[in-house]
């Protein structure tokens, strides 16, 4: 699967967004992508053998043309899975939920019950009603705390998928970003993360991990909880594949400012990949403790090792061999 931006456009302001970069890049230029690049990215995804298509933005629901990239996508042959912050009008929602049972399906990423004007988690709460089990409700951390008892409420409340998703905020290097966790965080933020996956558990709801996670994070005793109650945990970094709306390629957003690459007639997933892995594998010697130099996680691949962009960001050395 890759991650296709469609549009620049957002209504909501994310105190973590990885993508703000972007969309601030394409303000007043590229609003949205139209048929004719979206119908290229299909072409992509084909040569691939991609099964799969990301749709993501912005707020990808804010396209015009949204129902029509759906179709095109279904009538390729592919999966449709839209990021989405779920804040679409009910009407929009309801002509959405018109898809069930048709291999499109929704990431609804859900940020805290206090983030959301009334009138937004109304909308929220009419999108996770209409669409119901289309939905998997994902949270990105950015705090060594926190509390997932109002996303385990809409999840029963509204019959969502019993899955749900958590990715870690990332700084994007280059750019002189807030970094929202020391290496000494780590710890923390893993003990927050057993708290809550114990908690949802007892509903059947279990937790899957994005990319960005380590080991060292959890102790052995919670490596047990990560096997039993959750739905299992890989330390992994591997490059995602985002194509924003210029047809340039980056590994993954918080890699977004280095190796870009245009899209062409005979690029393919499989070489893409092959490309950042040769470019960016030495960074797996690097870690924010001298810990990373001697573990064995790393060594025997069980660990992926910190967030590419975590390291680049702490060392701006680094960055250079990039620019050059």
């Amino acid at each position: 699967m890759a991650n296709i931006l469609i549009t620049n456009d957002c209504n909501l302001k994310c105190e973590y967004c990885f993508a703000e970069n972007e969309l601030e890049r394409g303000k007043n230029k590229h609003n949205q992508i139209s048929m004719e690049d979206f119908d290229k990215r299909i072409e992509y995804l084909k040569r691939s053998h991609s099964r799969r298509i990301g749709i993501i933005g912005g707020e990808p629901t804010l396209h015009t043309e949204l129902f029509q990239l759906i179709d095109r996508s279904l009538e390729s042959g592919l999966d449709v899975l839209i990021f989405t912050n779920g804040t679409m009008s009910p009407e929009r929602s309801k002509k959405l939920a018109e898809y069930k049972g048709r291999n499109v399906s929704f990431l609804l990423n859900l940020n805290d019950k206090g983030f959301y004007t009334a009138g937004q988690l109304k909308n929220i709460e009419a999108f996770m009603e209409n669409c119901g089990q289309m939905i998997g409700v994902g949270y990105t951390i950015y705090t060594t705390d926190f509390d997932l008892t109002f996303h385990r409420d809409m999840i029963l409340k509204y019959n969502l998928s019993r899955q749900m998703r958590l990715g870690l905020a990332s700084p994007i290097p280059g750019l002189n970003q807030k970094d929202f966790f020391s290496y000494d965080e780590y710890k923390d933020v893993g003990t927050s993360i057993i708290k809550n996956i114990i908690m949802l558990e007892k509903d059947n709801i279990l937790i899957g991990f994005d990319c960005g996670f380590v080991m060292c994070m959890f102790t052995e005793e919670q490596h047990g909880i990560l096997t039993t109650r959750s739905g299992g945990f890989k330390s992994n970094c591997s490059p995602i594949i985002d194509i924003d709306m210029k047809g340039e390629v980056y590994h993954c957003f918080p890699l977004s400012q280095i190796l870009r690459q245009k899209l062409t007639d005979t690029t393919t997933q499989q070489g893409l990949g092959q490309f950042y892995d040769s470019k960016l594998k030495f960074l797996k010697k690097f870690g924010k403790n001298s810990e990373c130099f001697s573990c064995v996680y790393l060594e025997r691949n069980q660990c992926a090792g910190m967030c590419y962009g975590k390291i680049l960001n702490s060392e701006p050395q680094l960055m250079e061999q990039f620019r050059s």
